[in-house]
């Protein structure tokens, strides 16, 4: 009996779990890669979904067309007043039927209620309604497109913020690492000019350098955090102030690239490119629109309808007739001249744009591989001077920690006397200045490395993204 008690406060809890869906993982607590970043966006960017509702909407808008082929079927219906003049009831029988002569007058009255069907259909309207279908179906492919630049330019959005965030990283932590070495020299200058060996000079310069790194440190905290709102914002979170990890660091794997075949490539995947050959093709069709209005339509319809007088509604007259209805224009004004002259405008235009688009995907192309290329010999300047920065703030470093004392230090992995140029270890002038001077070129030497990684990834992005090999991008009815 119990058991049988908890039924009902078991159900309402498991429809209450149904009610509610289950929350996914904070993004706090994930450590995201560019894939995952690209996937929340791809379902949740709102630029992106409006692309994929116009893709919606232009495939009803080919069903349209299609439907308007098979003609249009009506049921309806009509209430007809005559008045108190007998003259107006008489009027009643014509405007019911097609041939009053097959009415009986007894049977309307002064209130008289019509009913019905219809049924009409084109049978020739030359080439107009074909054309018509076809441009539909091609503004459907022209959607798509679209919907894949959209998301094309989605993706190196997200790559260029994802990238930046990963550099902003990388230089947060090389500053903040500056800064601790920087307080570990300030610890040994206080030691120094305590003991009367330094003047204290060398530790207002110390902190000197301390607080502007600092400033730096402060400044590129505040420009990660406005990142990451960007990078938010790009991926469809109402909440662009929440923070999440990225999946790091910064890397980069050389890919063979040639610039011709690019070219090519791009002239056949390009979205854009494919866009502007088909709004040519319906430029096309519309110029056969227009030149159809010229030629005869023909038409034919079928009409049942019914009669009776609301006084007694048991008498009915019924009637049944078809049709066939030849219209030809033979005056116009000039419209269908003018609408010919129109289409045949925005077509030469189409075929003017497409041609604007190839070069511009050509030129996009190039810039692309070039950035790139430049981006690689950036990384192999920037990852040598790195290694020589750091040796040289390794060999300011020991020499600060020699002080006065004579001591031999390792210089590139070689035991040398204590001479650097014209300045002996043994001798302390001077080497406050090397430090901060050797300090400040690692650090921009780390940064200029962080930077030139990110800019290589964020090229080569570009460069697929100029080609149109990113990735497909689905519709709704694909999702």
């Amino acid at each position: 009996m119990r058991l049988i008690r908890w039924y009902p406060v078991l159900g309402a809890i498991a429809l209450l779990a149904l009610a509610f869906p289950v929350q996914a993982e904070p993004l706090l607590n994930r450590v995201l890669t560019l894939d995952d970043i690209i996937k929340i966006a791809f379902s949740r960017n709102p630029g992106l979904n409006a692309a994929r509702r116009h893709v919606e909407a232009s495939d009803f808008g080919r069903k349209i067309s299609r439907g308007l082929r098979l003609g249009r079927g009506e049921i309806f219906a009509e209430n007809l007043y005559a008045g108190f003049d007998d003259v107006n009831e008489k009027r009643l029988i014509p405007r019911t039927f097609l041939f009053p002569s097959r009415v009986a007058d007894d049977v309307f009255g002064r209130n008289t209620i019509s009913t019905g069907i219809s049924y009409r259909i084109p049978i020739y309207t030359g080439g107009r309604m074909k054309a018509q279908v076809e441009t539909s179906e091609l503004a459907a492919l022209v959607s798509r497109h679209q919907l894949q630049q959209t998301g094309d330019d989605l993706i190196l959005n997200l790559s260029g913020t994802f990238y930046t965030l990963l550099r902003l990283t990388g230089d947060i932590q090389a500053t903040e690492a500056s800064l601790r070495t920087l307080e570990e020299s300030k610890r040994v200058v206080a030691e120094v000019v305590r003991v009367g060996q330094r003047p204290r000079v060398d530790l207002l310069k110390v902190n000197t350098r301390a607080a502007s790194i600092h400033q730096e440190l402060i400044l590129r905290r505040n420009t990660e955090a406005v990142t990451h709102g960007a990078l938010a914002a790009l991926m469809g979170l109402e909440d662009v102030t929440q923070r999440f990890q990225l999946a790091g660091p910064l890397s980069y794997t050389p890919e063979p690239v040639n610039l011709h075949e690019s070219i090519q490539e791009a002239l056949e995947r390009h979205p854009a490119y494919q866009s502007a050959k088909e709004k040519v093709a319906i430029a096309t069709r519309q110029v056969q629109v227009a030149q159809s209005r010229r030629l005869p339509q023909v038409s034919m319809a079928f009409v049942f309808r019914g009669a009776t007088n609301d006084n007694d509604m048991t008498r009915v007259q019924d009637d049944f007739t078809a049709s066939l209805l030849l219209r030809v224009p033979f005056f116009t004004g000039g419209v269908l001249t003018g609408q010919a002259s129109e289409a045949k405008a925005r077509l030469a235009q189409a075929e003017e744009r497409l041609r604007e688009v190839r070069l511009s995907i050509s030129r996009e192309v190039q810039e692309a591989f070039f950035r790139l290329k430049n981006a690689e010999e950036r990384i192999v300047a920037a990852q040598a001077a790195l290694e020589e920065a750091s040796e040289a703030l390794r060999i300011e470093q020991l020499k600060l920690d020699v002080g006065k004392g004579t001591t031999k230090v390792t210089f590139q992995g070689v035991s040398e006397t204590p001479r650097i140029g014209h300045l002996e270890l043994n001798d302390g002038r001077g080497a406050i200045e090397g430090l901060l001077i050797a300090q400040s070129e690692e650090l921009e030497a780390r940064t200029n490395s962080f930077s030139a990684l990110a800019d290589v990834n964020i090229a080569r992005m570009a460069l697929r993204k100029a080609v149109g090999v990113v990735r497909p991008i689905r519709p709704l009815d694909a999702r």
